[in-house]
Formats: structure tokens, sequence, C-alpha cells
């Protein structure tokens, strides 16, 4: 352990002296690994199932791709719109820190360590209940996801004796990450930034592509800075157990749906059913609350407008073609406009939903999910255009995009 640890350190020192002396544009990970905790393969009972399902390495590999598929998803997501990431990230957070004071509150009672992470972690569905073994159960999940919110129902009513005792330490030590790790991924991802900014100064050529670090390292410090009490993929839960009641009769006093989300209305996933699995590749909160969506959907739109009017700074870049010079201005031009005429649409599809609640229905609820869908496929395709040109664009550098700084 002590030869890998040296040996990733003097990897790190290495690219740190690099960095110093040779100018390269490199684009760091997208910091889009912090997952909900996912389905446990636990969770399916072997007695209650086919065994086939649940273990050998055919549902390994199962288990395994299933995996892969979110968080290529995730992946995919970031790449294409990473302002919606910020969104969700900034929902999270808001999430998060409603609950705190509570949680809080309740584990002093308990005489129990709690920070913002434990709150993440419990909005994360991290903490869950056993249910009952019974034949209902056949094909399906045997445990229930809380939220935050179901866990400070769960204490005030006390149904569970107490918090549950974990300590920050722990959940830091599950966590694929750690303060430092992040710390070294901001300072890289600053370096970067630096580095173009001074390129501009000195008057050298900027490429497409250093444009698009530029813009990706926005998102990426902000993400970072809103998700950073917040655990890393984890992928275990904890099982708590209900005291005085059996699950049963519980959930069929606390079963509600969850409140809709503007979030919802970006992410193609439906409603989570209560105590089911969160959706581990968006790393949402667990309970999205109505009273969040306008601060949610003005972080998105400040992030869309940031993320395309740093690519508008390509405007008299050097294109292979005129054609392609207006391909981009057109794309990037609309990948500042989409936020506003995407929040319009879904204004009128959240007031048809509502049936006209808010202001007058000018036009059926269908047309503003077809305005919608519209305007989707159009942001996707000028995103995708932004990204073929970034690369195609490297083999018609001028002369001085060469000279390092």
């Amino acid at each position: 352990m002590l030869k890998i640890s040296s040996q990733f350190a003097l990897f790190c020192f290495v690219a740190v002296a690099r960095a110093y002396s040779v100018f390269e544009t490199t684009c760091s990970k997208p910091p889009i690994g912090h997952p909900n905790v996912p389905e446990q393969r636990h969770g399916y009972r072997h007695d209650l199932n086919d065994v086939t399902q649940v273990s050998g390495w055919k549902a390994s590999i199962r288990w395994k791709l299933k995996h892969l598929l979110s968080a290529s998803n995730a992946f995919i997501l970031t790449i294409l719109a990473p302002e919606i990431i910020i969104g969700v990230a900034y929902n999270v957070r808001l999430q998060a820190r409603e609950d705190h004071p509570t949680l809080l509150r309740l584990a002093d009672q308990d005489r129990i360590r709690w920070s913002l992470t434990h709150t993440y972690y419990a909005n994360m569905g991290g903490f869950v209940i056993l249910k009952e073994e019974s034949r209902e159960n056949v094909n399906g999940y045997n445990l229930h996801h809380l939220t935050g919110r179901d866990l400070i129902k769960l204490r005030e009513t006390n149904r569970v004796a107490r918090l549950p005792d974990i300590t920050e330490e722990e959940l830091i030590d599950r966590a694929k990450d750690d303060p430092f790790i992040r710390t070294v991924s901001v300072a890289q991802i600053i370096w970067s930034t630096i580095q173009i900014l001074i390129r501009a100064a000195r008057k050298l050529s900027i490429c497409p592509l250093e444009l698009a670090v530029l813009a990706f390292a926005a998102c990426a410090i902000i993400i970072y800075g809103l998700y950073w009490d917040k655990p890393k993929s984890i992928g275990v839960s904890t099982t708590i157990s209900l005291q005085h009641q059996d699950y049963h009769t519980w959930i069929a006093k606390e079963l509600e749906e969850d409140d809709g989300s503007i979030i919802n209305l970006a992410l193609p996933v439906g409603k989570r059913p209560y105590g089911a699995p969160l959706h581990a590749a968006d790393g949402r909160a667990a309970s999205d609350s109505k009273k969040f969506a306008i601060p949610t959907a003005t972080a998105m739109l400040a992030a869309m407008i940031l993320f395309g009017a740093i690519h508008i700074g390509a405007w008299n870049f050097t294109f292979p073609s005129t054609f392609e010079l207006y391909l981009w201005r057109c794309a990037s031009i609309y990948s500042v406009m989409h936020a506003t005429i995407a929040l319009l649409a879904a204004v009128f599809i959240c007031n048809a939903k509502d049936g006209g609640k808010h202001f007058p229905n000018i036009l059926p609820g269908w047309c503003g999910v077809l305005l919608f869908l519209i305007v989707l496929l159009l942001y996707t395709a000028s995103r995708l255009i932004i990204l073929v040109e970034i690369f195609r664009t490297l083999c018609f550098l001028p002369p001085d995009a060469f000279v390092s700084t």
C-alpha cells in the first residue's frame, strides 16, 4: 500500500512540475461522480428470487453493466449539458440545507455527532429499512430507501429509537474521493484557466478546444463547490430498524407521492415510487420540492448563459470554412438563448398541469411539451455541433497556436 501511495505521489509531482514548464490543454475528468446510493444487490432475497438473478457470474456481469450504463448516461449528460448538473447540484444543496438544522437538533438530543455530510447521505437514500419477509416481495426489492425527511418523521414520532450512529469519517472512507484530491483537481482547473488567459493577453491564438476547456472549467469549479460536502459515489446503504411498529403498518400511514420538481422536466426520468432506490445517475435530492423550483431554474439559466457565452468568444477564430464559422456562431448563440425558451416552455407545462391556476392557458398543454421537445432537440444539435467543431478545428490551427506559454 505504501509503495502504491508513493508511486501516486510521484506521479502527481511530475504532473505538477510539467504543468509549470509546458502548457497543455488538458480536460480534467468532469465532476460527475456524485450519484445517490444505488439499488443494493443484497436487497433481493435469495429465498424469494431465482438465485441466478442475484448471484453467480452472469448476475455479476449484469449488475456491473447496469452501473456502467448509469455512469455513461451521467457522463454524456455532463458533456452535453453541464448546466443541468449545476442545477441538480444546487437543488440538492438547497434540500440538504433545509433538512440539516432539524436533523442536527435531533442528533443533539441523541448525543450523536452529525454533519452536513450525514444529511447529504440521508438525502441520497443511504439509510434503508428492511421490509418484512413476506411472500408479496417475490421478485421484488426488499429494502425501503429513506430520505432525510423520512428520517426526520421516523425520529420525531419515535418509530426509530435514535438517529443512526455513523461517523463522518466512516462516510468519507466509503466515498470514492477526499478533500485533498478535490483541491488538487480544482487547482489543476484554475491553472489551465490561467494559462489560457495568459495566451489571450499575449495575443497568441486560442483554439476552440481551449475555449471549451475554459467553459467546462468554469462549470466544474461551480459543481465542485456545490457538491463539496456531499459524499462521492457511496455504493453501500446503512440499515436501520423500526421500533413498536411493523413496516407495513408504518408504510400504510406514510405513503405519499413525491412533489413535482423543475428537475423532472429536464431529466428523462419518471417519478420515483415511494421507498424505491433513488435515480443513481443524476444525483438528485430524494425529495425534490416545488419550493426550490425557481432557485433551481435560476441556477440552470445562469449556468446555460455562462457556458454558452464563453463559446461565443470564438466568434472570430480560425475555422476550416466560412460555413463552419457561421455554424459555430449560431450554435453558441442558441446555447445562450435556449435557456429562456426552455424556461418559458417549462412554465407553460407547469401551468397546464395545475389547470391554469397561475395564468390563463394561452396554449394547450401539449403545445408546451412539443415546444420543450423541439427546443431540447435543437439544443442537443447545437452542443453536438460545438463538440464536432472543437476537434475538427485542431487540424486547421494557425502557426502561433503551437507557441507555448
